[in-house]
């Protein structure tokens, strides 16, 4: 058969499969087929909005941690058996696509402020590499992006969100920090050091954990509170061109360099967290997934009944030589067609429930950062979940229209015309 007269075909099926949907007047289904098709609406809205918000929690957390610790973060006995630019050379050579690298400083120490104390995190980081590797001006609230020396005894801090709310910080106020040293004459006992910073900026990390422990400095300010002199760094933090990569990449540094440097990708910095969120993600499509079926075959039913209500235009057609196959074909296209608009329908509603629970977030925060380690999250509508939501409505509503669709195939001309 040519081209011209399959298409043909199928707009005749189209037709025919849209005239027998309707029932009476310019009614496309019954109340009850209605209630069915809204039942579908509903489960695709569900599920659109699930996997948006579990892909954007998934996104949020890797951007919060790619941000502030760059993809690949390397360190170990080993970083200091050659210079920084002869590592970068090494590692470019295994690894093309790094893109920028930055020498970095982390201290556990005590902040403290009027009166009150709390565990820190001072992350030191060479204030010439920073921007190319890290992404903190979107990260900025208040304030300027500026780390570096005020005077001998006076540093710059950037400070995260959760650390100016507790201690009520503001730009400009000044804080100290204390960090333990161990002392040099007895391992077991510890030595302070005492530090002033002054608050330059205010960042919102995306992570609850990083917002309430890290205060940011230069390097420079990080190695004089450690003691260490000018050329002693915890490691490197690295940037490439693909982020997704980022485990492939440090498996193939790990065997490239030599033994002694310890590899740790954004992933594996939450590894536990972003392994459930991928096995949640899979268990709640299927889970919302029953509510689509469910919904499918109550529109299944609707079209059975529609079957039966047209069995006299079923016997006409039959009579007309139209064989069982087309019958078939003309009932699943309805499946397909109600199946569609329920799609269709599913998606803008549950657009519009996206809009409404960001709104909420941003307005009531719904989402506790002590526990879920983020307290704000941006939702991502990933192509392949749409995809995979539209593949899995379209291919149910097909198989709950095959019980209708057969009974229509095998209704025989004289069987229908009899209902006439």
């Amino acid at each position: 058969m040519n081209p011209v007269r399959k298409l043909e075909n199928l707009k005749v099926t189209l037709w025919l499969a849209y005239r027998l949907l309707r029932t009476h007047g310019a009614k496309l289904l019954t109340f009850t087929g209605w209630i069915a098709f809204c039942g579908l609406v509903l489960g695709v809205a569900c599920l659109f909005v699930s996997m948006a918000v579990m892909s954007g929690f998934e996104e949020t957390l890797k951007t919060s941690i790619t941000d502030v610790t760059g993809h690949i973060q390397i360190g170990g006995p080993a970083i200091h058996r050659r210079s920084a630019e002869t590592l970068i050379e090494e590692i470019k050579k295994i690894e093309p696509s790094l893109v920028g690298s930055a020498r970095f400083l982390n201290l556990e120490g005590v902040l403290a402020y009027q009166g009150r104390m709390n565990f820190v995190i001072l992350q030191g980081i060479d204030n010439k590499e920073a921007e190319q590797v890290l992404n903190m001006k979107k990260r900025l609230l208040e304030g300027r992006l500026e780390t570096g020396k005020v005077d001998d005894k006076i540093s710059l801090a950037l400070i995260g969100k959760g650390i100016a709310k507790n201690f009520s910080l503001k730009i400009g106020d000044e804080f100290s920090v204390v960090i333990p040293l161990a002392s040099e004459v007895d391992p077991s006992q510890f030595k302070r050091k005492l530090g002033r910073l002054r608050v330059s900026g205010i960042l919102d990390f995306g992570k609850y954990q990083y917002d309430s422990r890290t205060v940011v400095v230069d390097l420079e300010t990080s190695q004089r509170l450690n003691g260490t002199g000018d050329g002693r760094y915890s490691g490197m933090l690295l940037k490439f061109k693909d982020a997704e990569q980022a485990q492939e990449i440090s498996s193939r540094l790990s065997r490239g360099l030599e033994q002694g440097f310890k590899l740790t990708d954004w992933k594996g910095i939450e590894s536990n967290l972003f392994d459930a969120v991928k096995y949640e993600k899979i268990i709640i499509f299927f889970v919302i997934m029953i509510i689509v079926v469910a919904a499918a075959f109550n529109v299944s039913s609707a079209l059975y009944i529609n079957v039966i209500k047209r069995y006299s235009d079923i016997g006409i057609l039959k009579s007309c030589g139209l064989s069982k196959r087309r019958v078939i074909q003309l009932f699943s296209i309805q499946g397909l067609l109600m199946g569609l608009l329920g799609l269709t329908g599913g998606v803008m509603l549950g657009s519009l429930l996206c809009v409404a629970f960001t709104w909420a977030e941003s307005s009531f925060g719904l989402i506790p950062g002590s526990i879920y380690k983020i307290d704000k999250i941006d939702l991502s509508v990933r192509a392949l979940d749409l995809v995979s939501i539209a593949v899995a409505t379209l291919l149910i509503c097909y198989l709950a229209t095959l019980a209708p669709a057969r009974r229509g195939a095998n209704l025989t001309p004289v069987e229908g015309l009899r209902n006439e």
